[in-house]
């Protein structure tokens, strides 16, 4: 029995330091909002990071940096429970975590019906599809 208690209050801990911030951007006039997510505590000094490639950022406090992952949501968009729990899971490993957008603020599908509409819309374009990952990276 404790040990079901307390896994909880560990997993709860193990998120403590993490920042997320939404990140608007536009495309051709629209708004869209990713999320980036972070884990504070592993924030390198530019000037002692090891990785050759890291996500350098004014969003992060101060001048920080971190290796970069872009996560594409999949089609319920990026502000599912499932998305934000994997993206906090992998940006507490010591990573910057970035969640495009791809449907634009406009467009949160609530269910299967609205989120086939909306993935249909962007997969139908493909030009439309790239442009909007590329923005988002």
């Amino acid at each position: 029995m404790k040990e079901i208690i307390l896994l909880p209050f560990i997993a709860t801990v193990g998120f403590a330091s993490l920042v997320e911030k939404e990140i608007a951007y536009e495309i051709d006039g629209e708004a869209f909002a990713g999320r980036l997510i972070y884990d504070k505590a592993k924030v390198q000094n530019p000037n002692t990071a090891t990785d050759q490639s890291p996500v350098s950022s004014t969003h992060f406090e101060g001048t920080a940096q971190l290796p970069g992952i872009a996560f594409f949501p999949n089609w319920m968009g990026p502000d599912t429970a499932a998305t934000l729990e994997k993206a906090r899971e992998v940006a507490s490993d010591g990573f910057a975590v970035f969640i495009a957008d791809m449907y634009s603020v406009e467009v949160r599908p609530t269910n299967a019906g609205e989120a086939s509409k909306a993935a249909g819309f962007v997969r139908s374009d493909r030009k439309l599809m790239r442009l909007r990952a590329q923005k988002a990276i």
